[in-house]
């Protein structure tokens, strides 16, 4: 199978991201200062090329045209995505060493790297397979 072309950069996805409960605001202001200089770092240096934290409530939409439509949250799921970083860098050892420095590591958030793919690997399987088969997946015209 053709592997997907790799996009540049990573993304650092941030899981377990309450990482305050229980600690008093003192040393809450010391772990916002470190991840500050850190981010701020990575800011400066131009090594991050967006990211967004993300609210907790979510939708869980499955089944044939999206005929279940859940809220959350789901007791199911262990962890939560929290946010993501896109870093600018394609150098793996690059993109974990940045990932290794950020200090919420040590309050029990995870951070998850995965690089970002040109084409869904699913849809190039798909499309190879339906090549080989010699079946054609546009859409059929529409019916007047």
């Amino acid at each position: 199978m053709k592997s997907p072309r790799e996009m540049p950069g990573h993304l650092m996805v941030f899981s377990q991201t309450e990482w305050d409960h229980g600690l008093t605001p003192g040393e809450m202001q010391g772990v916002m200062r470190k991840f500050l200089v850190w981010h701020d770092a990575l800011l400066a240096s131009g090594q991050i090329a967006g990211g967004f934290p993300l609210l907790p409530g979510r939708t869980r939409i499955s089944g044939a045209g999206g005929q279940n439509v859940l809220d959350g949250p789901f007791p199911e799921t262990k962890e939560t995505i929290g946010g993501y970083l896109e870093l600018k860098t394609s150098d793996p050892e690059e993109a974990l060493a940045i990932a290794r420095s950020n200090p919420l590591l040590s309050f029990g958030v995870t951070i998850e790297l995965r690089r970002p793919a040109g084409e869904c690997p699913t849809f190039l399987r798909v499309m190879e397979t339906l090549a080989a088969a010699k079946l054609d997946p546009s859409p059929e015209p529409a019916l007047a």
